[in-house]
């Protein structure tokens, strides 16, 4: 939670030409905020620095954001864990009646007129897809609610921001560069080098944390994966019964010293 620069519930915000070299905790923090632009932002150490980690947790780390999220023209390296970890969080469904939904907790912000996709715990099929009529603490009217659905995760789709990543370097660090756990995402013209646990990770896991949401529409295209462990770009979901299905991703690559894509679907 030492964040080195933190923002939650804001809006249009914008980093350009701003250098962290090392920070206890998240380098950047970005919760619940509409439009987020990052241009030559560099989390990197200082040239001929003894530091071993810029971060000790991500780079760059957002959660449950909306409009956009544009990456552009940065470095993120040696942090102890994601270089980038974009998601938006899961609501966790513990009743319903009626046309009524009560979720666990609401740390995912609910509004009038927003679509939920309900997703089954166990395997992550789509259960449903339901309109936000009213919300009143923890209880959420709405259209379309059939059946069971009090053993669902939900997926706020209107709060989720698009995210395009271009001309960016992401390197020399233990865990993934790239966590994607969002919707409508581009990954274009990077380069990843020397990533131990895999440059990209497009998933859907139903964590202690609450991440994040099935990703749908993921584009990745043009990138360079040099001296990576693990899979370089690796696609799945993982739920209570093992792999299941993810939906609408396509990869192109530039590959040099480069592994197979794997894309698991059941």
């Amino acid at each position: 939670d030492n964040c080195g620069i933190d923002f939650a519930s804001c809006k249009n915000v914008k980093l350009e030409s701003v250098h962290v070299y090392h920070t206890t905790g998240m380098a950047i923090a970005v919760t619940n905020t509409e439009n987020v632009y990052l241009n030559r932002v560099f989390i990197s150490p200082r040239e001929n620095s003894p530091m071993l980690m810029t971060a000790t947790a991500d780079c760059f780390h957002c959660i449950s954001c909306t409009g956009e999220i544009v990456v552009t023209s940065s470095r993120f390296e040696l942090s102890h864990d994601d270089s980038m970890n974009i998601n938006s969080r899961f609501l966790s469904v513990t009743s319903n009646k009626g046309d009524t939904i009560t979720v666990e907790s609401m740390i995912v912000p609910v509004n009038v007129g927003d679509e939920l996709e309900l997703l089954s715990k166990s395997d992550l099929h789509v259960v449903g897809t339901v309109t936000v009529k009213a919300v009143k603490g923890n209880t959420l009217t709405c259209d379309g609610v059939t059946g069971d659905m009090s053993n669902c995760f939900a997926g706020n789709i209107t709060n989720n921001a698009m995210l395009t990543v271009r001309n960016c370097f992401f390197g020399n660090k233990r865990n993934r560069g790239m966590l994607i756990q969002v919707r409508h995402v581009l990954i274009e013209n990077c380069i990843f080098r020397n990533i131990v646990h895999g440059p990209i990770q497009v998933l859907c896991v139903p964590s202690s944390f609450g991440e994040g949401i099935c990703p749908v529409d993921v584009t990745i295209r043009n990138n360079k994966f040099i001296g990576c462990a693990g899979t370089d770009v690796n696609v799945f979901s993982w739920a209570a019964n093992g792999l299941v299905s993810v939906r609408d991703v396509s990869a192109t690559t530039q590959y040099k010293h480069a592994q197979v894509l794997r894309v698991y679907d059941a």
